[in-house]
């Protein structure tokens, strides 16, 4: 018996059971002389994986020679009508005497007659008869005979000669290709590498082994339906590690391999570039340089531990210890990974019945809620029953970055109207946890999920915070405006009045005065806001709406704002507090900036500029909430314009959303600004936002007025929906996501 193993630090074991001895017919006589020993062959994969074995087959192949008339007398060689193997039939010689045997013609076997085989006074049949099974020369992995042996009908074959490095009884078997046992190729263990043999076993050299009969665990001795080794059907759940041919980076299986349950499975060819075995181990797709590139143990996207392929299919040997809380091989074998606790409730499912989830994320509104565009949803890498933990107000350089698999077992990003569907590792059960998450908007629930299948989720299900205690709200500092209420957007998309305070309560927008509404007598003014860096550095978001007339802010101000959004921190501002801008730094320059300008005439018919980045989704999203006046080019009125930036220069650190050209100059109405302002622009380096409008939400008077009561009760108007999509654009996250990191490579 040969065994040969792939490598074990890929626990891709395969176990090959090259047999001594099989193919004994017991419906007809072997026609070549002889006798020999041995059991009958298997081939199996008890491990993981495998590769291939080599040939020699065993068995009895010998018996009588049905030519044999009556002649001189031989000792020892005296013929009776019903050997041990087959029957001779009509008047045949003795063979020890110059007797005759009397035989008769019936044969014993049914289906056989004298010479159905073809041979004169043997009992046998056509091989096409479907009597009698006809031997095979060639076993494949489980061996070969060779020379003339009996066919299995009744008369002989010629099985020719044997693969290289074998001889025709080599092993001392006649008609079979063997090696001698002291070639160093013969198996003496019953409980090799990858699996373990029961029974009568060929050798691999054309002997036998002796092994237990009994197996290990479930295993039963030809469980997996290959004899002589140990293991159990595929599909009963009872084997401990089932093989998978392509481990993604662990690397790939080729060939004939074991199934991890006793039997063999077929893992095919290998990938271009890659063949198998060519790294020196069998059933493993390999590949020797430059075909292929050799890892390293701290590879771009994670870091490789313990012993792992090194990328051609070879060793590479890596730190067994992760840095905490990653532990090695705890969601990949040979990868640092976070704990998953829900990784084990992954159902397997068929290519044409996946588990995904889909839906739609809306605001926060109880009715006639709104799509939120570009929010992540996803399966956060907690416990059932877990919170996610919290979220740390103020200013910070918040840039996107992908979900790795150590924070979301499964993510999507949802679509201009909303729609998202989740694929991939999606786990089954009831309470599994649900996030949607909009910068530092989070709302967090749980789901019912069934296995391979849709999961389509209620409306509703997806969406925005109402209070904090659902996710978070971001904190959010609100200096009050005479002539402008954008507290009233943030509380008609479904926060909940207790999020509105005062600063220091438990609400999460803090109301300071400026010449606008308060939230009640003891609210302070915006100096109390602006005046101090920490304070503005607190807030993860501050709004500035119109307060009805310039007042320009003062040099310690301008700065406090600078510096603010520079480290992460993002601003709203709408008409007449363009005075923290156009005067300020490079905000200054950011725009072509016209204060006290003619107003245009009311309403305005105002372009959505398709040519910036997120030009088209606005536009879409604008349609489907009904804003837009025009659809093609895409459209807006704006009532009550204003005329105070009238360009926004290229490569300026100012990105143009809503302008008009119909009348000279032409006019910009909204436009974003990445903090900080670098010229020429370095989107790798930006961290906050400010966003500029040159229109309000409503003109109003809300001076004297106490929160809620400058807030209309009507629903959103599509003015007002303009400012809802600027809003959550305020809070998304700064930059394109970058391409998500390669996974380790395979080890």
């Amino acid at each position: 018996m040969r065994l040969r193993c792939a490598s074990s630090w890929l626990a891709l074991a395969a176990l090959v059971v090259i047999a001594g001895c099989s193919e004994s017919s017991s419906n007809g006589p072997r026609t070549t002389q002889g006798n020999g020993g041995g059991s009958t062959t298997t081939t199996g994969g008890g491990g993981s994986g495998g590769g291939t074995g080599g040939s020699g087959v065993g068995g009895t192949i010998g018996g009588l020679d049905p030519g044999k008339e009556a002649g001189p007398v031989e000792a020892s060689a005296c013929f009776t009508c019903k050997p041990a193997v087959g029957q001779y039939c009509g008047a045949i010689g003795e063979g020890c005497t110059r007797k005759t045997l009397q035989c008769g013609m019936v044969c014993d076997v049914p289906g056989y007659t004298c010479k159905g085989g073809g041979v004169d006074n043997l009992c046998g049949a056509q091989p096409d008869s479907g009597v009698c099974e006809l031997t095979v020369c060639d076993k494949g992995p489980a061996g070969k005979y060779c020379g003339k042996v009996d066919n299995g009908c009744g008369t002989e074959m010629d099985c020719g000669g044997c693969p290289a490095g074998f001889d025709c009884g080599g092993a001392g078997t006649p008609n079979v290709c063997g090696v001698m046992p002291d070639a160093g190729t013969c198996t003496t263990n019953c409980n090799p590498p990858g699996g373990t043999y029961c029974g009568d076993v060929g050798n691999g050299c054309g002997g036998t082994l002796r092994c237990p009969t009994t197996c290990p665990g479930t295993f039963t001795c030809g469980g997996a339906g290959a004899n002589g080794v140990c293991g159990a059907p595929f599909d009963s759940g009872m084997c401990p590690t089932q093989t998978v041919c392509d481990q993604g980076i662990s690397g790939k299986l080729c060939g004939s391999v074991g199934d991890g349950c006793g039997g063999q499975m077929d893992c095919g060819g290998c990938p271009a570039g890659w063949s198998c075995g060519a790294a020196g181990q069998p059933g493993v797709c390999g590949a020797t340089p430059p075909t292929c590139t050799l890892n390293v143990c701290n590879p771009p996207g994670g870091l490789l531990c313990g012993d792992v392929g090194d990328g051609c299919g070879g060793k590479l040997s890596c730190n067994p210890t992760c840095p905490a809380p990653q532990t090695c091989g705890v969601r990949q074998s040979g990868v640092c990974g976070t704990p998953c606790p829900l990784c084990n409730q992954v159902p397997t499912c068929s290519e044409a019945s996946v588990t995904t989830i889909s839906g739609k994320v809306v605001t926060a509104r109880a009715t006639g809620a709104d799509p939120v565009p570009r929010a992540s949803v996803y399966i956060p890498n907690i416990a059932l029953g877990a919170k996610l933990g919290p979220i740390m107000p103020g200013a910070t350089c918040d840039r996107c970055q992908p979900l790795t698999q150590d924070v979301a077992l499964a993510s999507a990003i949802s679509n201009a109207d909303g729609t998202f569907v989740i694929q991939g590792n999606i786990p089954a059960g009831t309470g599994i946890p649900l996030v949607v998450q909009l910068g530092k908007w989070r709302y967090e629930t749980t789901i019912d999920v069934q296995p391979c299948t849709n999961n389509a989720l209620p409306d509703g299900v997806a969406r925005l915070p109402r209070t904090q205690s659902e996710g978070n709200i971001p904190l959010t500092a609100l200096s009050t405006g005479n002539v402008d209420s954008l507290e009233c957007i943030l509380r008609k998309i479904g926060v909940a009045d207790t999020e509105f305070g005062n600063p220091g309560g438990a609400g999460r927008i803090h109301f300071y005065k400026n010449n606008g509404a308060n939230y009640d007598t003891a609210t302070p003014n915006q100096a109390a806001l602006v005046g101090t860096p920490a304070v503005m550095e607190g807030y993860d978001q501050i709004l500035f709406p119109c307060e009805g007339s310039q007042t320009n802010e003062t040099a310690a101000a301008l700065t406090n704002f600078t510096s603010y959004t520079s480290k992460g921190g993002r601003a709203f501002a709408t008409h007449f507090s363009y005075t923290w801008l156009y005067m300020n730094g490079g905000f200054a320059t950011a725009g072509t900036w016209a204060p006290s300008n003619n107003n245009p005439t009311s309403p305005l018919i105002a372009n959505i500029d398709l040519m910036q980045p997120k030009g088209q989704d606005f536009a879409t999203w604008l349609g489907i909430v009904g804003a837009l006046s025009n659809a093609m080019p895409p459209q807006v009125s704006i009532a009550d314009p204003r005329r105070n930036l009238n360009a926004i220069p290229a490569n300026q650190g100012g990105v143009r959303w809503i302008y008009a050209d119909t009348s000279p100059p032409p006019l910009v109405q909204h436009a974003t600004f990445d903090t900080p302002i670098i010229v020429p622009p370095d989107p790798d380096r930006v961290c906050g936002r400010v966003i500029y409008s040159d229109f309000h939400v409503a003109n109003s008077n809300n001076n004297g007025l106490t929160f809620p009561a400058e807030c209309p009760s009507a629903d959103l108007t599509p003015q007002e929906k303009i400012l809802e999509y600027m809003l959550f654009d305020l809070a998304s996250c700064i930059g394109d996501p970058p391409p998500t990191k390669p996974p380790p490579p395979p080890p």
